[in-house]
């Protein structure tokens, strides 16, 4: 939960809301292999698996799980988004993505899914493990061709990750220092989707009681 931006960033820059309170439970891990162990921990932490149920400020509801053991194709999606609406509904599993109103469901995969953008093979990524080079190849989508074509064309055929988000997040962070604008995500949209996690981990090591959660306010 102290690494929550992929699921709390997911729901809320949709939403635009921000979380106020949160109860969270986590599960001790009990493997014995050291990766979740407390005296190794710089966080003194145990937890592996962990669900937190937030309080919006639009009074909506959130749920986040942040799960580090769990029988899942990791690379295949690092982050998958539920968002259900009173009038249309988007789900993402692994490898599925739907669209739905009360009138039917859309297939909207093939518009998501992101093409690698160089070979697994490539010397650049010589001193990644090969189990891990999935993560750091998927380039463009569809969406993101027709929705947001402004990347320079430098970028053609350099490595990207997280489903092609690194491209546009450094393009986003060079323009606004170009353009003396604040980026899409500045210092204090990146703290409501960071500081969720953190205060769900606090109520997970007390045992899931309810807690707030600090809001330090949009750029002013």
């Amino acid at each position: 939960m102290l690494y929550p931006t992929h699921a709390v960033g997911n729901a809320l820059s949709v939403t635009g809301g921000h979380a106020v309170s949160v109860s969270c439970i986590g599960v001790p891990d009990d493997r014995g292999d050291g990766v979740f162990d407390r005296d190794v921990s710089l966080w003194g932490n145990d937890i592996s698996n962990a669900t937190a149920l937030y309080e919006l400020s639009d009074g909506g509801i959130l749920r986040t799980n942040e799960f580090r053991r769990v029988g899942y194709p990791a690379h295949t999606r690092e982050s998958r988004l539920r968002v259900f609406g009173t009038d249309g509904s988007f789900e993402q599993t692994a490898t599925a993505s739907v669209w739905q109103t009360r009138n039917g469901v859309v297939d909207v995969s093939d518009v998501l899914k992101s093409r690698r953008s160089v070979s697994l093979d490539d010397p650049e990524l010589a001193d990644i493990d090969p189990a891990l080079r999935e993560a750091f190849v998927s380039g463009c989508a569809e969406v993101h061709e027709t929705e947001r074509k402004r990347l320079p064309a430098t970028f053609s055929g350099l490595p990207n990750g997280h489903e092609g988000s690194h491209h546009f997040l450094a393009d986003d962070f060079v323009r606004a220092v170009v353009d003396r604008t604040a980026p899409p995500i500045d210092a204090w949209t990146a703290a409501r989707y960071t500081l969720p996690g953190i205060i769900a981990h606090e109520s997970a090591k007390q045992g899931g009681i309810r807690l707030d959660v600090p809001d330090f306010g949009p750029d002013a």
